[in-house]
């Protein structure tokens, strides 16, 4: 048997030893198994302020702004690209919200679709997008990489940033025409939600987006849909509505349609900062 044993360890291995490479060739990828890997492991360590949602939180914020306005607290960015609020109670489970501080955003377009239903099956399928065994997907990663560190993109404690204007992203409206089923969804998941997180200490965001972008929104959804959804929902946690700051929608801020760039999350991180300081329940909250 242990002769047996050692002529099939090397070929056991393989799997694993291609699993390792492929996590440290994920290592500076913003959306992949790496860093969702990091996410789900920190979520157990209670740091000051931590930020949840999709990929507005996930690029919206610059680290290092918020160390130098804050820079005797810690920081952690947990939001993952797509992500509904059913997506953040299964990843996290118990550990969801657990910092002393939680800012989470508020968004009409990723409420209406889950992405995962098991957090080890969600981590596991992001092999797929880079395998040995898939070429043609590998060389679309490696060639993303590439472009990431050419964009001279940071990541700290889980924030991401890029420099630069995307020049292949499309500036267009791109989701689904169904919005009274993605009005009912996004009913839905907010319920849960707010059960989730009743006793946790968490403030709301609506984040800022480009002129063309918002307008599209409010169109569709109408000007207050978030406001009142937060009101009906979560009224017992704060809101801050930074949509509707001129500021703001400057497109040379953004990476692409409704993310911002690293200038765009500095300027952002500011005015978030400010409104920070003048929020009642960040002021009630013992840092220590």
């Amino acid at each position: 048997m242990k002769k047996l044993f050692k002529k099939l360890f090397p070929y056991l291995a393989i799997p694993f030893i291609v699993i390792g490479i492929e996590l440290l060739l994920y290592k500076d990828y913003p959306n992949g198994v790496y860093t969702k890997f990091a996410k789900l492991l920190n979520s157990n360590i209670k740091y000051n302020i931590c930020f949840y949602g999709d990929s507005k939180t996930y690029w919206n914020y610059n680290y290092n702004e918020l160390s130098n306005q804050f820079d005797d607290l810690s920081f952690y960015n947990y939001a993952l690209g797509g992500f509904s609020y059913d997506d953040l109670i299964n990843f996290y489970g118990d550990n969801l919200c657990n910092c002393d501080l939680n800012i989470i955003n508020l968004h009409e377009l990723t409420q209406d679709k889950n992405r995962i239903k098991s957090k080890n099956g969600y981590l596991f399928s992001n092999l797929k997008s880079l395998s040995f065994l898939n070429p043609v997907e590998t060389k679309k990663v490696i060639k993303e990489l590439i472009q990431n560190h050419k964009n001279k993109e940071t990541i700290i404690n889980g924030f991401h940033n890029k420099i630069n204007k995307s020049k292949t992203h499309p500036d267009e409206n791109d989701f689904d025409d169904e919005i009274d089923l993605i009005k009912i969804e996004i009913k839905k998941k907010y319920k849960r939600f707010s059960e989730a997180i009743e006793d946790k200490n968490v403030i709301f965001v609506i984040h800022p987006d480009r002129n063309f972008r918002k307008n599209y929104l409010i169109n569709r959804f109408g000007n207050d849909f978030l406001v009142s959804l937060h009101e009906k929902f979560f009224k017992e946690h704060s809101l801050i509505n930074f949509r509707d700051i001129p500021l703001l929608s400057v497109d040379s801020l953004y990476y692409d349609s409704h993310h911002l760039n690293k200038f765009g999350a500095v300027k952002f991180s500011k005015i978030f900062s400010d409104s920070l300081r003048q929020n009642t329940i960040f002021n009630k909250i013992d840092f220590n």
